[in-house]
C-alpha cells in the first residue's frame, strides 16, 4: 500500500525533555556548588579574568543566601521550601496534561523544576542556598537561579506567542469563495491546419440558429481562414 503524502504526520512526544533538562540543571547546580564550597571559604572571592578589562567585573564569590533568587526576601527559608515543594509537585503532576508536541513548554518547565530542586536541596541540607556567580553590581546568584529565570522567560514568551497567534486568527477575515461569472467564458482553442476558430459568441449564435424549429440539423462547420 502506497503511503498517503497528504496524511498528517504524527506529532512527536517531548514530555521526556522535562526530566532530562531537570536532571541536567540539578546536576550542574549541585556540582558547581560543591566545587565552590570546597575551594572557597564563605565570602571569599576569586576573579579568574581580572586581567581582561571587559570581564574584570566577573567573579566567583562564595555567598550564603537565606532568601529567594538573587537574594530577594532574605530570611524566608521555610517559606521558599514550601513554595519549591508545591511548584515541583505541580509540575510533576500536571505535565502529562500538557500538549506533548510543544517542546518549548517542556524545556521551560524542566529548567524551572531542576532549579527549584537544586535550591530546595540546599535549604534542606544547609538551611540556606549557596550562591557564587557575581557580575558587577548584580546580586550574586547560582546555576539554579539562572535556570529558573530562563525557564520563566521562555514560558512567558511561549504564552505570548500563542496568544498572538490566536489573536491573528481571530482578526483574519473569513475566507469566501471568489465570485464566478455566469455563463462561464468559453476559451477558444488554438488555431491549427489553416482553420479559423470562432469566437465563443459567434459559435453560440450559430448553435442557437441550428436549434431553431425548422432549421437544418446539419452541422455548421466554421468557415475556413483566408
Amino acid at each position: 500500500m502506497m503511503p498517503n503524502p497528504t496524511a498528517a504526520r504524527p506529532r512527536r512526544n517531548y514530555r521526556w525533555m522535562l526530566w532530562l533538562i531537570a536532571a541536567l540543571v540539578f546536576t550542574a547546580d549541585q556540582l558547581t556548588k560543591m566545587l565552590v564550597t570546597r575551594e572557597l571559604a564563605l565570602w571569599e572571592s576569586w576573579r579568574p579574568f581580572a586581567a581582561v578589562p571587559v570581564l574584570k567585573l566577573f567573579a566567583i564569590t562564595h555567598v550564603s543566601n537565606t532568601g529567594a533568587a538573587f537574594g530577594i526576601l532574605p530570611d524566608r527559608g521555610l517559606f521558599f521550601v514550601i513554595v519549591a515543594i508545591i511548584v515541583s509537585a505541580a509540575i510533576a503532576f500536571y505535565y502529562r496534561r500538557l500538549p506533548s508536541h510543544q517542546w518549548w513548554l517542556f524545556l521551560s518547565l524542566g529548567l524551572q523544576l531542576g532549579g527549584a530542586l537544586g535550591n530546595l536541596v540546599d535549604r534542606l541540607r544547609l538551611g540556606s542556598v549557596v550562591d557564587f556567580v557575581e557580575v558587577g553590581i548584580w546580586p550574586v546568584f547560582n546555576v539554579a537561579d539562572s535556570a529558573i529565570v530562563t525557564g520563566v522567560l521562555i514560558l512567558a514568551w511561549h504564552f505570548w506567542r500563542e496568544d498572538r497567534l490566536e489573536q491573528q486568527k481571530a482578526d483574519a477575515p473569513a475566507a469566501t469563495d471568489a465570485p464566478t461569472s455566469w455563463p462561464p467564458t468559453l476559451s477558444a482553442p488554438p488555431a491549427s491546419n489553416g482553420h479559423r476558430h470562432l469566437e465563443p459568441e459567434e459559435a453560440q449564435r450559430l448553435t442557437d440558429g441550428n436549434n431553431l424549429p425548422g432549421s437544418s440539423s446539419e452541422r455548421v462547420e466554421p468557415p475556413h481562414g483566408q
